[in-house]
């Protein structure tokens, strides 16, 4: 197989977004530019130099409706759906759309779900409108991601390490062996689930992708009432209207670009298929 550089990854996941956003018009469906890549989009007009992804979010609603929908009307075979409804050992807590024709590989995994280049799909959800509720249920969440990644995580001591790094390993290790019994399928579950708990507050204030790592999760419903096109890469996409205070709500300074240390991509290898 051979093997794809940064430029080839970033221009196949551009194509993966054109043609999920055109099946979007076409059937109807809300989605906005999320994380790294609206951050990408306001910044530098497309992606962030070091990044090697692409993020949307999608309402849950619309979510639901486009796994459903997109392989009754998709005609491309160049292009599928893969999530937790997929696969018995699925270990994301988010959709992806793949470009079949490529094959990624993640050296920290355990696990083998055939994926390719991919465009991440978050599903926005109902939070309730009191903050200590939403975030009681972020950190109930939290805890089944952190047994989610226990499960799919390749830990390994290394010579490399240092004492303390080893002894993290050991202890994940541990922790491992503990769930041992616990099937993956029950832990995305639960997630899945516990994301959707307020799923009938259709008024309340705050929305978020509740399976997130930290507590910038939660957003104002406001800031997504409407939606505006942006630049990215020198197409159009979808963003909130209030673009602004999202990324102010997950980075802060976000025009500030953070020290070279920081500056890492997702460590994986990507190769077209054979």
């Amino acid at each position: 197989m051979k093997k794809l550089n940064i430029k080839e990854i970033k221009q196949i996941e551009l194509s993966i977004l054109k043609f999920f956003h055109e099946f979007c018009e076409e059937n109807k469906l809300t989605y906005y530019l999320a994380y790294g890549t609206l951050l990408g989009a306001v910044r530098h007009k497309g992606f962030i130099p070091w990044d090697d992804d692409i993020d949307v979010y999608m309402p849950r609603k619309d979510y639901e409706k486009f796994l459903k929908e997109f392989d009754k009307k998709n005609t491309n075979e160049l292009f599928k759906t893969i999530s937790v409804y997929d696969y018995t050992n699925y270990y994301i807590q988010f959709a992806k759309l793949i470009y079949t024709k490529t094959t990624v590989y993640e050296k920290r995994l355990c696990v083998d779900i055939p994926i390719g280049i991919w465009l991440d799909i978050f599903p926005l959800d109902n939070m309730s409108n009191d903050y200590q509720k939403a975030i009681l249920l972020h950190k109930k969440v939290k805890i089944f991601n952190i047994l989610r990644v226990h499960k799919i995580q390749n830990f390994k001591f290394s010579a490399n390490k240092n004492i303390m790094d080893n002894f993290k390993v050991l202890i994940h290790k541990i922790i491992q062996k503990l769930i041992f019994f616990i099937p993956l399928k029950y832990l995305m579950r639960k997630i899945n689930n516990l994301s959707q708990k307020y799923k009938n507050e259709e008024y309340s204030k705050y929305i978020g992708y509740v399976a997130s790592t930290d507590n910038s999760f939660l957003l104002e419903r406001e800031w997504f009432k409407e939606r505006v096109l942006i630049v990215f890469e020198n197409y159009k996409f979808w963003v909130p209207k209030e673009w602004d205070k999202v990324l102010k709500n997950n980075y802060g300074n976000y025009m500030q670009l953070p020290p070279e240390n920081k500056r890492v991509d997702h460590l994986i290898e990507a190769y077209w298929k054979d």
